[in-house]
């Protein structure tokens, strides 16, 4: 026996509100990857100021290991003295005054870098210091 035409064929495929829920999935889904990315982005500019910031207390530490004689200069108050200039030929400068130098360059990197670091340092026995290097991470 032959079918009657009246039946309607079923189609195959998606209806507009399966289309607008999967629309709404994926752009849900973009969203939350570039929140990802800017995250990442900006752990990664802190990661790069506290590698930059280490390397500059490394510096320091540096610099107090081969100025031995000016050891206490680096408690004082960091001022240009003009003797490790690249700038201007070397001046002779006392070990107390090649110490407040460093501490100026130092500090004046430091502060290109962020505006609100501190830097201390603390004098302990004759073999030991300790730099601190303090600054607001937002």
């Amino acid at each position: 026996m032959a079918r009657s035409g009246t039946a309607r064929p079923r189609h195959a495929g998606f209806s507009l509100l399966e289309v607008l829920v999967a629309l709404l999935v994926f752009t849900i889904g973009l969203l939350g990857a570039t929140a990802l990315s800017v995250e990442g982005f900006r752990l990664e500019q802190r990661a790069l100021l506290r590698a930059e910031i280490a390397m500059l207390g490394a510096d320091l530490a540096g610099r107090m290991r081969g100025n031995a004689a000016g050891r206490p200069g680096y408690q004082g108050l960091p001022a240009s003295r003009g003797c490790a200039s690249a700038m201007q030929p070397a001046m002779v400068c006392t070990p107390l005054d090649l110490a407040s130098d460093d501490l100026m360059e130092v500090t004046s990197r430091l502060r290109r870098l962020t505006s609100s670091a501190r830097l201390t340092v603390d004098l302990g026995d004759p073999d030991s210091a300790l730099i601190t290097i303090r600054w607001h991470d937002t």
